[in-house]
This record gives C-alpha cells, structure tokens and sequence, in this order.
C-alpha cells in the first residue's frame, strides 16, 4: 500500500475553534494541509461569533472553500453592521446558502437588510430586536412586500417599528402590515391625518400597536364616537382638538399620555369637569365656557375621592381639592362658574 501518496477523507468533518481555522483575516496552514487532503471537508466553528475581526477571519474560511467544495457550520450573535454595510446595501458576511451559519441579529433590522443576510446562510436568521424600517420595507400598494414575508418566515412575533410619519395616503399599506396573517408582533408607528381619513372601522392595528395618532382636522360632537374607536385602536399617544360637552368629553377613552385639546361648550358640573382632565396630558389643554353646581360642590366640600380628582392634584402640584378645583376654575377662560340650590352658607364657602 502506498501510504506515501494516500488521501485523508474528514468524512465526519472537523470542528475547532475559529483561530484553528484563520486569524487575521488568512487561513491557517493547518486548515490548508486538511484541505489539500480533503477538499470537501465540513468545517464546524465551535463558539459564537460576535465581532467584526470573528467575521473576517470566518469569510476567509469561506473564501478558501470557495475555491473547493467543503461546508461551513457556525453561529453569531450581535449587532447587524458586523454582517451588512449601510453604506454599499451589501452584505459583509462572505457564506452561502450551502452553509449552516446560525445568525441572531441583536439590534433592529429591516427586511431588505435581513434578506441580504439571509443570502449569506442556509440556516436561520433571527431578529431578536425585530424589524425597523420605512413603510415601504414592509407593504407597497395595499400588499405586503416579499422581503418583510419572507423575513418573517421565522420572526413571526417580532416588533416592526416603521420609521417616519405616515399620511392619509399610507394608511392602506398600514393596514396590510397590520392585518398580516404571519405576524403576530406589536407595530410602532406615526401617522397624521384627517379623522375621516384613518377609516377608523376597518383600520386594522389594535390597542396591542403603539402608533401615535395625530388627527389635524378640528372636531366635534359628530366625530366623539369615531374618536374613541380610534384611541381603542391603539396603546400609542393620540393627539386630537375638539369642541363638546363636559359630560359629552367624559365618555372619551383617552388620557393622560393623550394630547387633547377640548373647547367645552354649554354648562358644565363639576363632576364632569374633574373627569375630563383625566382626558389629555395637561389641564392647559381645556378651556371651559361655563361651569354650574351646588354650593357644596363649588366649594369642593361634596366632592369625593376619584383617580381623576387625585391625578389632577398630583398635575397641578396642590394637595387640596379647593385647590385642585381652582384650577379648573382658571380654565374657565370666557364664562362664569354659577352657584345653583341659592345662597352660599358660612360652611360651604371657600376662604378668600
């Protein structure tokens, strides 16, 4: 036998640590000695990659089996500019889909990114920060576009945060991003637009969504009811103007991470106007035509505990209901506060 000239077959492959097969962005002599003897030999990087230097040094590996016919098996974990380049949209990551390159990528990624990547292995991609990009990474005409399926083919719970601010004419691809079969993940959004403009029936994101709403047309007693449709929509901030009642506002589903600016007409009790300041992030978003109570109420002395009551306290920085009230008596900005049920007793009077 001519052990001499004989050929060594891995047939079960190799497995080291990635420094037994390069450093420094070359091959080692070792691996080139196997590789001589076995060309198609599957090489396993034992431990996780994480840095630009372990991704040098594995796309030398995979350079060198360019050349030859041998597999790669390893995995990485860390951030996306270690395997793609925003600069040249290209993927820095030199493996193939004949490769079993295990990536979890720790920093968001957009889908066009994540395809770019996923061209680089055969195995999985993971998204563990989910998805970030514009709207037209995830849906164009009404339908959801390839790469965002394709990227959710094992991210299907994973957040997509949409970047910029949508308008009325970006509410239908929303929706189709929205009402994907495939994922089950929170969106995070912002759009501006007209109420009637956000079809709030058939909008399709739900209170689970943190989009913020902005609503730019002025609103009335009409809208109150597709207002609050639109707030159940969404866990995000909604930032909206409208002119209604006091009791009207009350039924409003919104607060205090919400920007509503109420112009309340008619008259008003104080019951509903300690609650509608449990409506919008600051009382200074309210002015109050008229407001009209007992005496015992005007003075606070009927009034009991409520979240509402105890928020407002804690907003205006005071400790005492009287006080509490007397700042929305100062919303009272073109009208009256009335007693009603006649005159003011010594007992029920405020201290001037």
């Amino acid at each position: 036998t001519d052990t001499d000239n004989a050929a060594i077959q891995f047939s079960a492959g190799i497995s080291d640590s990635l420094s037994a097969y390069a450093t420094s962005g070359e091959t080692t002599t070792n691996l080139n000695n196997i590789i001589t003897e076995d060309t198609d030999v599957a090489a396993t990087v034992t431990g996780t990659l994480s840095t630009a230097q372990n991704i040098t040094d594995l796309n030398a590996l995979a350079t060198k089996f360019d050349d030859h016919s041998g597999t790669i098996v390893a995995t990485f974990s860390g951030t996306k500019d270690k395997l793609y380049n925003s600069s040249s949209s290209a993927a820095i990551l030199g493996t193939g889909t004949g490769d079993t390159i295990g990536i979890t990528i720790s920093d968001a990624v957009s889908p066009s990114e994540w395809v770019a990547i996923k061209a680089k292995t055969g195995s999985t991609v993971t998204a563990s920060a989910g998805f970030s990009g514009a709207l037209s990474q995830y849906a164009a005409g009404g339908f959801t576009a390839l790469n965002f399926r394709n990227a959710l083919a094992n991210n299907g719970s994973a957040a997509v945060t949409i970047t910029g601010t949508l308008g009325a004419s970006d509410i239908a691809n929303l929706n189709a991003v929205a009402s994907y079969g495939s994922h089950s993940g929170a969106i995070t959004a912002s759009v501006s637009a007209k109420l009637s403009e956000y079809g709030v029936d058939s909008l399709s994101i739900t209170s689970s969504d943190a989009v913020a709403v902005e609503v730019t047309d002025a609103l009335t007693n009409a809208n109150l009811a597709d207002l609050i449709t639109l707030k159940g929509k969404t866990s995000g901030k909604v930032t909206a103007s409208i002119t209604d009642t006091a009791n009207n506002l009350s039924g409003l589903n919104t607060g205090s991470g919400d920007e509503i600016t109420m112009s309340v007409s008619g008259t008003s009790d104080i019951a509903d106007s300690i609650v509608i300041t449990g409506k919008t992030d600051a009382i200074s978003r309210i002015t109050i035509a008229k407001i009209s109570d007992t005496q015992g109420n005007i003075s606070g002395n009927d009034v009991g505990s409520s979240a509402s009551l105890t928020a407002l306290k804690t907003q205006l920085g005071v400790s005492t209901t009287a006080d509490a009230l007397d700042g929305i008596y100062d919303r009272v900005t073109y009208g009256t506060v009335e007693l009603t049920g006649g005159a003011v007793t010594v007992d029920n009077a405020i201290p001037i």
